[in-house]
């Protein structure tokens, strides 16, 4: 069926073909770039989002602070408190001094240690369950905030599986438009050199052998647009992070908020690598399956 010495005529085939039929190959690889697209924008707003709340696996972390006037020791007691309250993980302190630190060189001109609340990084079990879990932890009467309120959470869950049902629908469309230009692309393709075919098959080729190039071709063609994709979405989100990162410079802690680029560019191009040989190398084979009647 496929014979590594045929690799390196199946490959300039496909290629010719891609180059032969390039305003077909041109429409193919628009469509699968802005299914590719759709796709990143997804997962870059998805893996932000999550990364506001998920520190790992389905486990939820929020930050309570405590009063100002409350003792150390009782600062400490508190933390039995919150383990106590059914869905919490767990719960960290930090002190005066380790929340100073985290506040940048210039926002600290005027504060002082004493102008620092304890706090608890408290840790959730259960994301569903994790806008309850905060108001109840706000009814200890020295815990007088948290930096996301129960509403801000269900606001965010809520948005998080509205998104990923929207990107879902819109996913499951591009990629059958995808596969259909590309299917049409490869059919014209074979039907322009039908002649050929008929005389590969009657000298004895297989026909594996004839419809390896078509699903090359398809391949290129995904690959192609995984590339142009993996460039737009590389400077939209240098550009969109550096821009959010300038603006929230004064928060306590800017990893929490944004997923480092080093961090998110190995799952893009994995995941824009794997869909766009899926998409090409499918949409060929469909149409080659099809249409190749020799």
């Amino acid at each position: 069926m496929f014979r590594t010495k045929n690799l390196k005529y199946f490959v300039k085939e496909g290629f010719y073909s891609f180059w032969r039929n390039w305003t077909m190959s041109l429409a193919s690889v628009v469509i699968v770039t802005a299914c590719l697209l759709t796709f990143g924008v997804y997962l870059a707003f998805s893996t932000n989002l999550n990364n506001i709340l998920f520190s790992s696996q389905n486990s939820v972390e929020n930050v309570f602070y405590i009063s100002l006037e409350t003792p150390l020791s009782k600062v400490r007691d508190i933390k039995a408190q919150i383990e106590a309250i059914n869905n919490v993980r767990s719960a960290t302190h930090i002190s005066k001094e380790e929340g100073l630190a985290k506040y940048s060189e210039d926002r600290r001109r005027g504060i002082t240690i004493n102008d620092i609340p304890d706090s608890y990084a408290v840790e959730f079990k259960s994301a569903d369950l994790a806008s309850q879990t905060t108001a109840e932890i706000l009814k200890i009467s020295e815990i007088y905030n948290a930096s996301l309120t129960p509403d801000t959470i269900k606001t965010i869950v809520n948005i998080s599986n509205k998104v990923h049902l929207f990107s879902i629908i819109l996913m499951i469309i591009m990629i059958t438009v995808s596969i259909f230009i590309i299917s049409n692309t490869i059919r014209i393709t074979v039907f322009a050199r039908r002649n050929d075919i008929n005389i590969m098959m009657y000298v004895g080729a297989t026909r594996w052998f004839v419809r390896w190039p078509f699903i090359i071709e398809g391949i290129i063609i995904g690959l192609t647009g995984a590339v142009i994709s993996f460039g737009i979405m590389l400077y939209f989100y240098t550009a969109t992070t550096t821009a959010i990162a300038a603006t929230l410079v004064n928060l306590n802690d800017l990893k929490t908020i944004l997923t480092p680029l080093a961090d998110f560019m190995p799952i893009l191009v994995g995941s824009f690598l794997t869909f766009g040989v899926l998409i090409g190398g499918f949409g060929s084979f469909i149409s080659v399956r099809k249409h190749l009647h020799v």
